[in-house]
């Protein structure tokens, strides 16, 4: 063998040997960044019958799915009414002439695990009255028998 070979083959696996030491060193210490949490639902809206309410907001172009909440703001109190990948939801069986408050929050899941964005500013409705409206423009007449 002569020197040369020798000198190339040591530089070859010192530099092997430096390349195979940052791997050990670096990948233990490699952070794998978590998914960024999803945007905050924007444009929710809310329109009322006499015993549900539909739910309506923009689609967040970074959430997969998105949680329903009704809110208690006496207890100040979230309830998860839904998990959904639509962008509405019709809550049914409420009462009449009632006031609720409602919220979306957007999330993605990831191996399992859920990461959220901020919840969305509530929406306060109220139900529209079982009572009919009063009739106007009713006219009577007699008939003769």
């Amino acid at each position: 063998m002569t020197k040369n070979f020798i000198r190339r083959t040591a530089a070859l696996f010192s530099a092997l040997v430096i390349i195979l030491t940052a791997f050990t060193f670096v990948l233990p210490f490699t952070v794998f960044a978590a998914p960024a949490k999803p945007s905050q639902v924007k444009g929710l809206k809310a329109s009322p019958g006499t015993t549900y309410v539909t739910l309506t907001w923009n689609k967040v172009s970074d959430a997969a799915d998105y949680a329903v909440f009704s809110y208690n703001p006496k207890t100040d109190k979230y309830t998860v009414l839904k998990n959904t990948s639509d962008t509405s939801y019709k809550v049914k069986n409420l009462n009449a002439s009632s006031t609720y408050y409602y919220a979306i929050q957007a999330y993605n899941t990831v191996s399992g695990k859920r990461y959220y964005g901020d919840v969305s500013k509530e929406v306060k409705v109220k139900t529209k009255s079982a009572t009919p409206s009063q009739v106007k423009n009713l006219a009577a007449s007699s008939v003769n028998a």
